[in-house]
């Protein structure tokens, strides 16, 4: 679980919600076909937050966090995406 800044957490949450919604919330290949339906920046304390994605599907909610499901996928890597952002 990576630990970011508002502004960090912000600009990730908007990158990977165009990637990853509709995207499974769990391994490609496994049974489960929950489509991530949101993220989330949730706030742990002051200025430092996590990024949770969240499946809404047949009245159940599962999540993950966001460096897991990077790992799952083939979209760029969160390290990759902060340092190539100007903040």
């Amino acid at each position: 679980m990576r630990i970011l800044s508002k502004v960090e957490a912000e600009a990730v949450t908007k990158y990977y919600s165009e990637l990853l919604i509709g995207k499974p919330i769990f391994k490609p290949g496994n049974s489960n076909p929950y489509p991530i339906t949101y993220l989330e920046a949730t706030k742990l304390k002051e200025n430092e937050y996590e990024i949770i994605c969240y499946s809404k599907y047949l009245g159940n909610v599962w999540h993950r966090h966001l460096d897991e499901v990077i790992m799952d996928t083939d979209v760029l890597p969160l390290k990759d995406l902060l340092s190539s952002l100007n903040l």
